[in-house]
Order: C-alpha cells, then structure tokens, then sequence
C-alpha cells in the first residue's frame, strides 16, 4: 500500500497503520517535499506537482499489485496521481481509498494563504485537531511551519482539476468520518470521478478517524484485506 498524508503531515502518520498491517501488507508513506525527511526541498505549490513528485517517487514501485492510499490533501494528489499512471501506461491499483476528503472540484475554504501572516497560521493550526500545544505556543515551530502551511492550503486553494473518469479496472472506496465538519453531500462528487466502482462508507469519528480510534484501524485493514483478495 502507497500512503498520502493530509496537509502538513508527513510520513510518519502512518506508522501506526504500518505496524498494524505488516503482517499482510507493505505500506510505503510518501514524504512530499518539505515534510518530514524532505524538510530541506522546496514545497510544492500544486496539487499536480505533488502528484508527478509522487509519480517520480513510485513508479518502479508499481509493477506488482498494489493499493493506494489518500487522506484528505492526499486524497486529491492521488486522484491526480491515478491519471498519471494511466496516461503514462502503467499498472493501476487494486484499489484506492479516497479519505477524509471533499470530492475534486469542490470549492474550497478561501483563506488567501499565500498572504497568512504567522498569527493567522498559528490560528489555522488551533483550528485543525491534533496539533500539539506545545506546537501552537511555540513561535518557533509556527515559524517553522509556515511555509508547509502556506504551501500545502495554497495549493488547495488553488486546485481547479480536469474531472475525467478514472479507469474501470480500480475499485474506489471514499470514506468519511461521521462527525466531519464538511457535509457528506460533497464527499458524492467523487461518483463523477469514480463511476460505478465508487463505493461510500462511513467510520465513526471527526476528520482524523483513521488516527484517533483503532477500531477504524481494523475496519480499514478488512476492507484492504477483502479487496486484495486475502479473505
């Protein structure tokens, strides 16, 4: 399985997951530029960026069967991901789960965030569940991640994709956490993308389901599991 964090995250979102599943699956976390072991490159300003960065990163990766898997942000950069792989002709994912994520063509929350000065970034990070207090009181680590934030809100603000159809031969499956902020009628876009293989579930929980109940854990690992064929 090839995993996208949401905006911000890193790599190492997943490493919960990653333990939890090993007995079955690989999960290989994608680290965009200026996260995480990437901190030292440049951000990327794109959504379509992120995805030829990942693109770069996993294509002699793909050769075998294979999931992918994105939360929120990373859901949209796997969309995109998805018609690079097609049109550069090469294996498609078993399936791909679209988490925690409006679907593409949504219009987006405008915060100009190209403009954010350090205090409206700190009242961003407050806004978003999971943020470390010892994050938000430091005016290092706002300074810090400044530019992630800007960066990664940006390029959702900016995101205007082409709505193609995505190959017949993925299953899709788009998962919600039943007390997401966002209503669930603009998690149904995804059918226009997706067709008659997108499947809708819901998981109990706020926007970070996966991370903050391990039961959500076993759901997911079960659905990975029927459609790999494993059970």
């Amino acid at each position: 399985m090839i995993a996208f964090p949401y905006a911000i995250g890193n790599a190492n979102a997943f490493n919960d997951y990653k333990e939890f599943v090993r007995n079955d699956f690989e999960v290989i976390a994608h680290e965009y530029p200026g996260h995480g072991s990437r901190f030292l490159e440049p951000c990327l300003k794109t959504i379509e960026d992120m995805a030829m960065d990942a693109y770069e990163n996993i294509k002699d990766k793909i050769d075998g069967a294979y999931i992918i898997l994105g939360y929120s942000m990373g859901s949209l950069v796997c969309y995109e991901l998805l018609r690079i792989i097609e049109k550069e002709h090469k294996r498609m994912p078993i399936a791909a789960f679209f988490m925690a994520s409006e679907s593409p063509g949504t219009e987006p929350v405008f915060r100009d965030c190209d403009n954010m000065n350090l205090e409206q970034v700190r009242e961003l990070l407050v806004s978003m569940e999971g943020t470390p207090k010892e994050v938000i009181e430091s005016d290092e680590m706002i300074s810090l991640l400044s530019n992630i934030v800007k960066s990664d809100y940006g390029a959702i603000e900016r995101y205007e994709p082409e709505l193609t159809m995505l190959p017949k031969a993925s299953s899709y499956y788009v998962i919600r956490g039943d007390r997401e902020e966002y209503p669930s009628e603009e998690m149904m876009g995804w059918e226009i993308v997706c067709g008659e293989n997108c499947k809708f579930i819901e998981f109990s929980g706020s926007h970070f389901f996966l991370f903050d109940d391990e039961k959500n854990m076993i759901k997911l690992y079960e659905l990975m599991k029927k459609t790999s064929g494993i059970i």
